[in-house]
């Protein structure tokens, strides 16, 4: 009865092959709105490696594929536009005194512009899997994990594409869906999140297998239930299962086992003060933010006795310098509570750095430490390709409440509290895992992130960027102290455990105990070394069989 169902769908992928690979546009998209359904993202792309299998099969009989690219492109397209509806929530740029006309242009801009351009990157793995894959390989297990490994490399290759450049925005990488099941997340700190992304890839593509294998059961005796085992429609299906299995019973192992030494713990505060980019930017607003922060520290500091005070990303929307009123009034902050004060602040004037920076700057017992944000945010903090986009998207300079370009940090400047080095990061920094990776191999114990994160109010945006913070802690193995301006603040443990968060448009504060970390993971030392070295091995059998194949054709 299985196989007649499977037999069914196959078939049915196969004749309707733009609306099952729209359902699997939709289902990859769906857990990135709804963390509840991360189970969903495991089986969301088995239509697409379906089809992909298909195409690759038909072109090794020397049939190029036809329109091959742009059902794929197509597929791509909607899956980011399904995940990045949340820039909806940008219209109508409160305080930036666009028309209508304009507001709407630039927000469709935000939203289709990304989708366009990560589904060309994304849709370079169907080209890519059809040009590495070996022609001529035989029906079989060897065959479905193959392709199903070849295919996951590529997919993590298309996701770092998304990555570079100055206008680098690798929001959409799939792991992001896996957040709130820890168990599953663990295997983090040993290859990083993107291994995540390779095991769900992974079973996808074995479920495939299983697919074409029932549904091509009726037309090739190898296949036939007298055949072994390794070679019953389902055993592809059971590999798939079996890797989940595994992985997530490492994480619940990990989970109970876990027992990372600390070296000491630091009694935090984080406050928040939900001032949204509408409200942040107008006449006296400095003022009421600075009001308003400084009467949520003294609630808590009146119950708590903290270490560290940490505000958010420019809590107080003006440029701090080392001799300025504010400054002179967070100095009065550390002094009262007794702790050290970190803040996000646009600062200037200091020696560390040139220009004017995005920072985390620490005010306490020593000397003013400053720590500044590494990767900026394009358009927000600075315009790329200016001369192109004055030309044809004028308002697009107008994105920015600042006056000229922010400086990019060149260093993870690490802070220090009493001997104890303080990992810090800012908003856009936590995207890119490399960056956390360098603060911990620099002996940061702890990490302090910053962010604004009000543009985006309540949207699905706010929590995929905690999210990343997730996995930022489990990959180093570190606590990580999270502000966010209008939300989500959050107390996340080395595991990745939200122990203690204020939600979206909520004012706030948290009082919890950050726990110093110094072993470092795996992950920590190796990043993505054995992926590469996976994929590297994968890429020279590849590589092997061609070379084999061409031989044989010569002879014969």
């Amino acid at each position: 009865m299985l196989n007649g169902i499977s037999n069914k769908l196959c078939c049915a992928v196969r004749s309707k092959k733009y609306l099952f690979l729209l359902i699997s546009a939709f289902l990859g998209a769906l857990a990135f709105t709804f963390s509840s359904l991360w189970p969903v993202t495991w089986v969301s792309m088995v239509f697409f490696c379906v089809m992909l299998f298909d195409d690759a099969e038909e072109a090794s009989k020397r049939a190029f594929p036809k329109k091959f690219f742009g059902k794929y492109f197509f597929m791509f397209f909607f899956y980011h536009v399904f995940i990045y509806y949340w820039f909806l929530w940008l219209y109508p740029f409160d305080s930036m005194g666009f028309s209508k006309p304009s507001a709407l242009s630039i927000t469709a801009l935000a939203w289709f512009g990304p989708s366009l351009l990560h589904a060309c990157f994304y849709s370079l793995s169907a080209p890519l899997f059809l040009i590495l894959r070996p022609r001529g390989m035989k029906k079989g297990l060897s065959r479905d994990i193959f392709d199903s490994l070849l295919i996951s490399g590529i997919w993590l290759t298309c996701e770092g594409l998304t990555s570079l450049g100055s206008m680098g925005f690798p929001w959409s990488r799939i792991y992001v869906t896996q957040y709130t099941a820890l168990p599953v997340i663990q295997s983090s700190s040993l290859f990083g999140a993107s291994f995540i992304t390779f095991l769900i890839i992974f079973v996808n593509a074995m479920i495939a297998a299983s697919l074409r294998r029932s549904c091509d059961k009726g037309t090739s005796e190898v296949f036939s239930e007298k055949q072994p085992l390794r070679n019953r429609s389902f055993f592809p299906a059971l590999i798939a299962a079996a890797v989940f299995t595994a992985n997530i019973s490492f994480g619940a192992f990990h989970l109970i086992a876990d027992k990372s030494e600390t070296v000491g713990s630091l009694d935090t505060v984080i406050v928040q003060g939900n001032i949204v980019s509408g409200e942040k930017w107008q006449s006296g607003a400095s003022e009421r933010a600075l009001e308003k922060y400084l009467a949520l520290t003294t609630e808590a500091c009146e119950i708590y006795d903290p270490d560290i005070i940490l505000w958010p990303e420019s809590a107080v929307p003006v440029r701090l310098g080392e001799n300025s009123t504010l400054m002179d009034i967070y100095k009065g902050v550390a002094e009262e509570s007794g702790a050290e004060f970190f803040t996000g602040a646009f600062y200037v004037s200091d020696k560390r750095h040139e220009g004017n920076i995005n920072a985390i700057v620490q005010i306490g017992k020593g000397d003013i430490k400053t720590y500044a944000k590494r990767h900026l945010v394009p358009f927000g903090e600075y315009l790329p390709y200016k001369e192109i986009f004055d030309i044809f998207f004028p308002d697009l300079g107008t994105l920015s409440q600042l006056s000229g370009n922010l400086t990019p940090g060149k260093d993870t400047g690490n802070l220090e509290i009493d001997g104890n080095k303080i990992g810090a990061l800012v908003c856009y920094d936590s995207i890119f895992p490399d960056l956390a990776r360098k603060t911990v191999l620099e002996d940061g114990e702890l990490i302090l992130l910053v962010t604004n994160d009000s543009w985006y109010k309540d949207s699905p945006a706010v929590s995929q960027h905690l999210a990343q913070a997730v996995f930022r802690a489990v990959e180093n193995g570190r606590y990580v102290v999270r502000a966010a301006n209008s939300g989500i603040s959050a107390m996340i443990t080395d595991t990745g455990k939200i122990v203690d968060s204020i939600p979206a448009l909520a004012p706030g504060y948290i009082a919890e105990k950050a726990f110093l970390i110094e072993e470092k993971t795996l992950y920590t030392y190796t990043g993505e070394l054995f992926l590469f070295l996976l994929y590297t091995v994968v890429l020279l059998y590849s590589l092997y069989s061609k070379i084999k194949s061409i031989k044989k054709e010569k002879i014969s």
